[in-house]
């Protein structure tokens, strides 16, 4: 059985999902297992804030570094952090 999840919060994501999907604006840009997909160059890319992205065992303390600067990604919302 499988069952679909959106969720906007990538930390529980990575801690519930044995697979991910990331979709900015309908397009797949990345599947796989929460470490395969939810890297700081990802998050950088779609979303446009830089991250500190370490999931190891499906736990992923993922943690968006202020103050480093911010740019808006191609699925980045301009509300986003």
């Amino acid at each position: 059985m499988s069952t679909a999840v959106t969720l906007h919060d990538l930390n529980l994501a990575a801690a519930f999902g044995n697979r991910l999907v990331v979709l900015p604006r309908g397009a797949v840009v990345a599947a796989g297992p929460p470490a395969e997909v939810l890297t700081a160059a990802l998050i950088e890319r779609v979303w446009g804030v830089r991250a500190d992205a370490d999931v190891v065992d499906g736990v992923a303390p993922i943690r968006f570094l202020r103050g480093l600067g911010r740019r808006r990604g191609p699925g980045c919302h301009r509300n986003a952090l």
